[in-house]
């Protein structure tokens, strides 16, 4: 045992540990509980090299930036700070699914035009005034909970705010609560929305054995061979063609169960002039 892990285990006094629905809702517990806590042990996250923190800046119309540990001395005076996460690919898979549910403006300056990603629907209008004031901060408020993982809390204030809009006969306001409890939902109950754990990459091999036991479960309904049967060359062909002409086949080959790409072979077929797979 490390010795690290051998003081750790010395000192530790209790285990708690918490069920949450995907990585993502993960992730982002994780790094409040780091911030919050600054555990002795986890040397990862409190490396200054590798963690990158979120900052969400104190103006009238908060921006949302990235930054380093490094560089929180200049930032720390300036806005809320969430972190650390253990890389910078992980920061902008989060902030791309936040930005989708909670648009915000990015532009130090107001020009009085839309920015880039109004047009794409990742801005709520701010630099082109489309959005009052304290509209926007409630969009903040609202983010700063989803970024702290605090998912439950946030559906059921979101909630009460729906009904609120909509006894007010505010639709359109109903509207968007509605649309965004309902994105908050998906994103932290689905598993793979930060796509393949490349922290963890023996997750992703379980999975992939998983789905490869399925595979031959499939297979064994449709191909019958006798299980004496050596399978020692497998060949696979395609057919392409330019609108049913100058047809060409290419064929790959497995030997025992592994790419022989010495076998691979194109063919020129001379025979057929019309777009057929099967016939070719």
């Amino acid at each position: 045992m490390a010795g690290k892990t051998k003081l750790l285990v010395e000192e530790a006094v209790t285990l708690k540990h918490s069920i949450l629905h995907s990585e993502l809702e993960a992730l982002l517990v994780e790094a409040e509980l780091v911030r919050s806590y600054q555990p002795t042990y986890n040397i990862l996250l409190k490396d200054d090299k590798t963690p990158l923190y979120i900052v969400i800046t104190k103006e009238t119309f908060p921006r949302v930036l990235t930054a380093r540990k490094k560089s929180l001395l200049y930032t720390q005076q300036k806005g809320t700070i969430f972190g650390p996460f253990p890389s910078a690919y992980k920061v902008r898979q989060v902030l791309h699914i936040a930005r989708r549910i909670f648009p915000w403006c990015n532009e130090r300056i107001k020009t009085g035009k839309p920015c880039f990603y109004f047009h794409l629907g990742l801005c709520s209008g701010a630099c082109a005034g489309k959005i009052k004031t304290e509209e926007y901060q409630q969009t903040i408020v609202h983010l700063k909970e989803f970024l702290r993982g605090k998912t439950s809390k946030l559906l059921s204030s979101m909630k009460v705010e729906l009904k609120r809009a909509s006894a007010a006969q505010d639709f359109e306001k109903a509207a968007l609560y509605r649309d965004q409890m309902r994105m908050i939902e998906e994103v932290t109950k689905n598993p793979h929305i930060l796509g393949p754990n490349l922290d963890l990459p023996q997750l992703s091999s379980l999975e992939s054995e998983n789905m490869l036991a399925e595979l031959r479960r499939v297979l064994s309904q449709y191909i019958s061979l006798p299980k004496t049967y050596v399978l020692e060359r497998i060949e696979g062909y395609d057919i392409s063609n330019t609108q049913g002409l100058r047809p060409v086949a290419s064929m790959v080959v497995f030997t025992h169960g592994r790419a022989d790409t010495q076998e691979y072979k194109s063919f020129n077929i001379r025979l057929g002039e019309t777009p057929n797979d099967y016939g070719m």
